[in-house]
């Protein structure tokens, strides 16, 4: 029987929360809040159903998109204003409660797109515009993707760690629920199994503790849930993938406490402690073993599989340049079906009055919903080309003018002199 081999397919920070510590610039806080005031005026002058589209261009941009703010801050006032493009989103307060700042979460796809050391650097250069700031890293998930395993042949019995296995529960997501306790007697029962669906799909350990871990069938999440992720398909490939083996994702999630305990204080740090953060991980906290009849779980051989996890390293991390592209694609194809979808669904219902007249073709179709633009566009007292310009804004892109005024203005504040 020919050995099993597995390959890791990508590894990557996949999350990373960042706190700021220091003053914002002079006037920063001044041009937010006007900005914000007209994001207010711009929801207020919005509809019900479409108040929560409201965002304002500002003059800052993060990896060629401009920031969005927000009408309204976050967090029971500790942000006074919430600032948003693909790449992050990016709080600000007045840290006058804990001496935060700014905050800022990458996302996922900025992430593996430029990798978290690139994707960093863009990020603390907007950052040096808005203040002088001293980073702090609050939450990363560290993940490897390896090929070759199924999440089906992973079992509770398996995995050793440390800490108390309290509870199993398999279903369409497949749970371990870990408590960092001291064992008692009435601890060592059974483990619970609860069999809703067949198919496993993630192992999730101490999710609410400072240090956890997710264990999971990734090409079945972004099936499931994340179809705008497919370009990961395109990482997984250039480094081996042959498209026909599962995926699965370990991933390590660390907050502040356990970053702090690990001597994790600066941005510099982290970086200098990826692997170690990963060894301790993988070799002391958690382990997926071939169990043995040695009542000492500890001494169960890992599984190679597991060694080829341990094996990751960080500080040649995966990028995957052009994934945008590939987002872009799949929008575009969703959408076109979306839109095709109602126009057939228009001209049945249409048909209804007077039937489908022979040869009558998807231009007819066009041209009748075209004939009633105008009414739907002045009764909202809107245009189309107002009405796109605002989908450009939410979708990460504004007008070269648009941005070039704002910054124009954010200049001309700079000038002027201190009252």
């Amino acid at each position: 029987m020919a050995r099993q081999t597995y390959r890791v397919v990508g590894r990557n920070i996949d999350t990373l929360r960042v706190n700021g510590h220091g003053p914002l610039g002079e006037g920063v806080l001044e041009t937010l809040l006007a900005l914000q005031d007209e994001a207010v005026a711009q929801r207020d002058a919005l509809k019900q159903r479409r108040r929560d589209e409201a965002r304002v261009v500002t003059p800052w941009q993060l990896d060629g998109q401009p920031l969005l703010i927000a009408p309204h801050g976050a967090n029971q006032g500790m942000w006074q204003v919430l600032l948003f493009c693909p790449a992050a989103r990016v709080s600000i307060g007045s840290g006058q409660l804990n001496g935060i700042t700014v905050q800022v979460i990458l996302s996922s796809s900025f992430l593996w797109q430029h990798g978290y050391r690139g994707a960093w650097d863009k990020t603390q250069t907007l950052l040096d515009e808005l203040g002088s700031f001293t980073y702090q890293p609050s939450e990363v998930h560290l993940c490897a993707d390896i090929a070759g395993k199924s999440a089906d042949t992973l079992h509770d019995a398996d995995f050793v760690r440390l800490g108390h296995v309290t509870r199993w529960r398999l279903n369409d997501a497949m749970v371990l629920d870990i408590v960092d306790r001291e064992a008692t007697p009435e601890d060592h029962s059974t483990n619970e199994l609860i069999v809703r669906y067949r198919q496993a799909e993630t192992v999730s350990f101490s999710l609410a503790s400072p240090h956890s871990s997710v264990v999971y069938d990734k090409p079945r999440e972004i099936r499931t849930h994340s179809h705008d992720k497919v370009w990961f398909g395109d990482v997984w490939e250039a480094n081996g993938w042959d498209r026909r083996q599962p995926v699965i994702r370990v991933e390590m999630r660390y907050e502040r406490e356990v970053l702090h305990e690990m001597g994790v204080e600066t941005m510099a740090q982290l970086w200098e402690m990826l692997d170690s953060l990963w060894q301790y991980s993988t070799r002391k906290w958690l382990r997926h073993t071939i169990p043995t009849h040695d009542k000492n779980r500890s001494r169960w051989p890992t599984t190679a599989w597991w060694k080829t996890v341990q094996g990751v390293t960080f500080e040649r991390a995966d990028a995957c340049p052009g994934q945008r592209d590939k987002v872009r694609q799949f929008h575009e194809q969703r959408m076109i079906s979306t839109i095709l979808g109602y126009v057939e669904s228009w001209v049945a219902w249409k048909a209804h009055e007077q039937g489908v007249i022979e040869g009558f073709d998807l231009y007819d179709a066009l041209v009748g919903i075209f004939d009633q633009a105008d009414d739907h566009y002045s009764h909202d007292a809107t245009t189309f080309l107002k009405q796109v310009e605002d989908k450009r804004r939410k979708i990460g892109y504004a007008k070269d003018k648009e941005a070039a005024a704002k910054q124009r203005k954010l200049g001309m504040l700079a000038d002027e002199p201190a009252s």
